[in-house]
């Protein structure tokens, strides 16, 4: 309601802002298609004032909704709208996630060599940006593409590089644990100290 307010007087930032919101709110609450309404007049807006942050934002999420219905053709359009996006500002995370987001979904639709050039650039760009999250999503996908077109060996080599990064972040968050652990261990403790000091 807020946003066809803030349409009809040409408050596009605002509209824009509102839709967006409410698409955020469909999608938290499991309304995909209310989201995708939403979240399009969203982009709608971003589109009339030229946001390129926006429109790339927007497009994500609403290709990672048809992702989410399975609508992966859909979801393959707005990705490579987002690709462009993210080339033309040159900021290197949303260029690996763009990538890796269009190769998945050429390989949801079974085209997996379509898929390996995407893959190819992304590689080199998550080990650049040192994003393990990122890279080990980039490994587990050339496992599969590279599995399902039947090049064994190179399907094994990045299930190994997959398997290790994993077990690294395993390792990091484990040991992000013990530290705060640690760390509430010893802050109780300076509490029972300041009691008895007192």
């Amino acid at each position: 309601l807020k946003g066809n307010e803030s349409e009809a007087s040409n408050d596009f930032n605002q509209a824009s802002f509102y839709y967006h919101q409410a698409g955020n709110t469909y999608w938290a609450h499991g309304c995909l298609t209310e989201s995708v309404e939403q979240l399009k007049k969203s982009l709608a807006m971003s589109e009339k004032l030229t946001n390129l942050n926006g429109i790339s934002v927007l497009n994500t999420k609403i290709g990672l909704l048809y992702t989410e219905l399975k609508n992966y053709e859909i979801s393959l359009i707005f990705f490579t709208k987002s690709l462009e996006i993210s080339r033309k500002m040159g900021r290197k995370q949303d260029l690996v996630s763009a990538l890796l987001n269009v190769a998945n979904s050429y390989s949801e639709l079974e085209k997996f060599n379509e898929s390996i050039p995407y893959l190819a650039e992304a590689e080199p760009l998550a080990k650049d940006m040192a994003d393990a999250k990122i890279l080990r999503n980039c490994y587990s996908l050339m496992t599969r593409v590279y599995d399902k077109i039947g090049d064994r060996d190179r399907s094994t080599q990045y299930f190994n590089l997959f398997a290790t990064i994993s077990k690294k972040i395993q390792q990091e968050e484990m040991s992000k644990k013990e530290s705060e652990a640690r760390l509430m261990v010893d802050q109780a403790n300076s509490k029972v100290l300041e009691v008895e000091t007192v």
